[in-house]
């Protein structure tokens, strides 16, 4: 019995200290793409590996033996932005009832709170979605802790000019 308080006080403890440096975010926050230019509404999900941005693909094109692409992409207030990348890969994504689709992924800033960080995010029609930006495990993994209970705890305060 003593064991296992132990174990249980050693577990408790460390999952304490895994969390003290990592920031405390809600289940919607406010990010900054493309050097703090264009704020979107962002749904935390923890559920997904990978983060999405809802674009409207304008046009897939080569240049300099690279797949690039150019898409669209509306802010907060409704302001359009046209946007330019470089395809990384594409991704096929699985759906329940319905054929897989594919998705290309390119390199996008993310500025959340004062963490800015590089990372794949492909790019989906989310026109059905209340938020255009879903953020996935592999940007917050090592530097956030998800409260689902709160909404937009943090201010935008990235220095990326």
């Amino acid at each position: 019995m003593i064991r296992i308080l132990f174990l249980i006080t050693i577990f408790f403890f460390s999952s304490i200290s895994l969390a003290e440096n990592k920031t405390i975010i809600g289940r919607l926050e406010t990010i900054a793409i493309a050097n703090n230019d264009i704020e979107l509404l962002a749904k935390i999900d923890t559920g997904a590996d990978s983060s999405s941005l809802g674009a409207e693909i304008i046009d897939s094109y080569v240049k300099n033996n690279e797949q690039w692409i150019k898409f669209e992409v509306n802010d907060r207030s409704g302001t359009s932005f046209i946007l330019d990348r470089k395809i990384i890969r594409t991704v096929r994504i699985k759906r329940k009832k319905t054929n897989s689709i594919r998705r290309p992924v390119i390199q996008l800033g993310i500025c959340l709170g004062n963490h800015y960080q590089s990372t794949e995010v492909n790019l989906s029609n989310r026109s059905n979605f209340k938020f255009p930006f879903l953020i996935g495990r592999k940007y917050l993994s090592g530097q956030f802790v998800v409260d689902v209970e709160k909404s937009f705890t943090q201010k935008l305060a990235c220095d990326t000019k």
